[in-house]
């Protein structure tokens, strides 16, 4: 508890001066765009790198463990049933103390993967934190990757979205499941732009089954489609 409260101010500052080097790179590249190439190595240098460090600023993934561990392995659901009614629960040592008597708020989609994942990570919250990170830094890229396929500068949009440091620590730092709404969102939007209409409606599911902000989303699509 000590020594990370006492390097909290330090990684704050040092965020911020990411963040800040991150809106300069955006402002030089707006008038000499770098290769394609180049962006999307910077990208998956940006995402994947809080890979190697511990769950950063929250405890979500662990969250996330324990209602797919109450579907696949304690026998309950996690939309009625509340993490500290499973003793026997690996992910309760390790959770956010808010979520012990909490039901879970995510969708269906979400925690039908969650149950395999709980499987694979068994009782090691080390498996369960990089599991989830994991995916989340995968799902950033290929956010980049999708955002560069939507945009006429396509350099640009995955430097806009792959280069954004604070998007690097909240998604492959903390394992958070934005990640796969936003992916899943921006799969959709490329099917759609593709014509690909049943396909991108599928995907659009999935994101609300995800959790449901991508409902804001998909409103503000349809409007743009009317229009």
């Amino acid at each position: 508890g000590g020594n990370v409260s006492g390097t909290a101010p330090l990684f704050l500052a040092l965020l911020i001066a990411a963040f800040a080097a991150y809106l300069l790179s955006l402002l030089l590249i707006r008038r000499t765009a770098p290769s394609t190439r180049a962006a999307v190595v910077l990208a998956a240098a940006i995402q994947l790198v809080p890979l190697a460090a511990p769950l950063l600023l929250s405890t979500d993934a662990w969250t996330y463990w324990s209602y797919g561990w109450i579907a696949a392995r304690g026998d309950g659901n996690p939309y009625t049933e509340p993490p500290q009614e499973f003793p026997d629960n690996p992910a309760l040592a390790h959770m956010g103390s808010a979520w012990l008597d909490t039901t879970s708020v995510y969708g269906p989609a979400f925690t039908m993967a969650a149950e395999p994942l709980a499987v694979v990570a068994g009782d090691s919250e080390g498996v369960a934190a990089w599991t989830y990170k994991a995916l989340a830094g995968c799902a950033a890229l290929a956010a980049a990757l999708l955002a560069g396929r939507l945009a006429r500068r396509r350099a640009f949009a995955i430097a806009l979205v792959g280069w954004n440091p604070l998007l690097a620590v909240h998604l492959a730092g903390g394992g958070h499941n934005d990640a796969w709404a936003g992916a899943l969102i921006l799969a959709a939007l490329a099917l759609s732009s593709s014509r690909r209409f049943q396909s991108g409606g599928v995907l659009w599911i999935l994101a609300v089954g995800v959790k449901w902000v991508p409902l804001l989303f998909l409103a503000l699509h349809a409007a743009e489609a009317r229009a």
